[in-house]
């Protein structure tokens, strides 16, 4: 009976050590993810002061952007990828903010993003004939938009964005 008991003993204490030996593999790989977490919130924090101090600038010098210099200055990212101009264009004409239309409206916004001056559209000369095209160009207040609008785009149709 007391060999039963001892035996029974040194079972518990040897489950006791397990346990142990895993509540402490658990705390040191709760301690890496919470400081690989903590990483990637101050870099989080790090590109919004980045985007708000760019979008700052970019009321500051009233200047307009085209789409090119919208998505390079916005550095957009989403899987690992940047998004590029073209895939702006396409996620903007897709919520119908941009027409899809034929080639003279191609990429126009709607007048409704213009009244709300987050667009304003241009006349250029084309340099090998004597057309003339619209071109689309985004204000300080439309970059702000842009950027808004991708994070609800990635966030409602399930994808994280700026992965």
């Amino acid at each position: 009976m007391e060999d039963n008991f001892k035996s029974q003993m040194l079972e518990i204490l040897e489950k006791s050590k397990q346990l142990d030996k895993q509540k402490d593999e658990l705390i040191q790989q709760l301690t890496k993810e919470i400081s690989q977490k903590t990483i990637l919130i101050k870099e989080q924090k790090t590109e919004i002061q980045e985007q708000k101090e760019m979008i700052d600038r970019i009321y500051q010098s009233g200047e307009l952007l085209n789409m090119k210099q919208v998505a390079k200055i916005l550095n957009y990212k989403h899987n690992g990828k940047i998004l590029g101009r073209n895939k702006i264009f396409e996620i903007l004409r897709e919520l119908e903010i941009l027409m899809e239309g034929t080639y003279g409206d191609h990429n126009q916004p709607y007048q409704h993003y213009v009244n709300m001056e987050y667009f304003e559209l241009r006349l250029k000369p084309r340099e090998y004939n004597d057309n003339i095209d619209t071109v689309t160009l985004v204000t300080a207040k439309g970059f702000e938009f842009i950027i808004k609008t991708l994070d609800e785009y990635f966030k409602e149709e399930g994808k994280n964005n700026n992965e």
